[in-house]
């Protein structure tokens, strides 16, 4: 299949706003270019994008039933290594800058197995154990849209309400809220949604995007929103409603500009290398050899993106192998099988 490069640019550009959104703006400078409504759903736009790619490669593998996307042929194991070869590497390089800066005490072996698990420290840390939790919830989320289209869409908005109903009720921590990948169930949908061939009428367009905007505005400036939805409300399932619509039309483009392709393959290695430099503070080591706020900014942001892209270089080949390893092993395996029953 011919490689998506809109979908490559829309990952390249939603990095470069995550960096922008975890690089220390004033709140008066984010409320007057309206962060809220366009870099802040970068991670929402982010799940779109997930929900649409995992929808084609269960398409292109035909994956026909929940035995086949569990199975090992499935791809869930291709996925975990996918992600979790770059998120140990960033997560040891963590743990050196921790022993080298002596910022803190060492942890017991379960401490760090929590660590990890909890997806290390810094900003966006929540995101490796929330995408390794979707590729478990994926194939329930992609044969309920695919089974039952607009009312899948239903049943994981219902689903989505349910949960933060339930974690209102239950007073669950923003800490443990923030890992867990059901709050983005909605948005994934409508990613697997426009992945199956769904469509978006410009009625339904113009109300997901008011939805979102409404929410986003009373939220922002009024301090306004569901009663239930007590924990990151500027990317909550109705916030997310806004980046549908504009995910919906910009993805039906055929554009191509070479640099943010790079940046859109490299953007789960952006998104680490950018989570260990403001958890390390290195923005200060910056600021001691430039004073201009604007140069400095755009410093920090080369930083994060040409680093993520040389470790995606570096990177990827050594999960491709590891990737290759485990497919090697696993035909190994089948092979007595085959020949027995044979």
């Amino acid at each position: 299949m011919k490689r998506n490069t809109t979908l490559d640019i829309l990952k390249g550009i939603c990095l470069i706003f995550v960096v922008v959104t975890h690089y220390p703006f004033s709140d008066e400078t984010r409320l007057k270019f309206l962060f809220d409504y366009w870099i802040v759903m970068a991670i929402p736009f982010c799940m779109l994008v997930t929900g649409y790619v995992y929808s084609l490669s269960f398409q292109r593998k035909m994956i026909a039933s929940l035995s086949d996307a569990y199975s090992q042929h499935g791809g869930i194991a291709e996925h975990l290594i996918r992600y979790t070869i770059p998120f140990l590497i960033a997560w040891i390089i963590e743990l050196i800058a921790f022993r080298i800066l002596n910022v803190r005490e060492p942890l017991s072996l379960l401490g760090y197995i929590k660590e990890f698990i909890c997806g290390g420290e810094g900003s966006g840390s929540y995101y490796y154990p929330v995408i390794v939790q979707m590729v478990f919830l994926f194939p329930l989320i992609y044969f309920c849209i695919k089974r039952r289209s607009v009312k899948g869409l239903v049943i994981c908005c219902a689903i989505n309400v349910v949960f933060e109903f339930l974690q209102w009720a239950y007073g669950l921590n923003s800490d443990t809220y923030r890992l867990l990948s059901l709050r983005y169930i909605l948005v994934v949908s409508f990613g697997c949604y426009f992945g199956l061939g769904g469509k978006l009428s410009k009625v339904a367009s113009a109300c997901l995007f008011v939805i979102g905007a409404v929410s986003i505005y009373l939220n922002t400036f009024r301090g306004i929103s569901l009663f239930f939805i007590t924990s990151w409300r500027s990317t909550s399932f109705l916030t997310s409603l806004l980046a549908v619509p504009a995910f919906y039309y910009l993805i039906k483009l055929d554009v191509h500009c070479k640099p943010l392709e790079l940046l859109g393959k490299a953007s789960y290695n952006i998104f680490l290398v950018q989570m260990v430099f403001f958890r390390f503070g290195v923005r200060h080591v910056i600021s001691m050899f430039v004073s201009n706020p604007v140069i400095h900014f755009v410093l920090c942001l080369m930083v994060c993106l040409v680093g993520g892209v040389v470790f995606y270089f570096v990177e990827t080949p050594i999960t491709k192998a590891c990737i290759g390893a485990y497919k090697k092993w696993i035909s190994n395996r089948n092979v007595p099988q085959q020949n027995n029953a044979v």
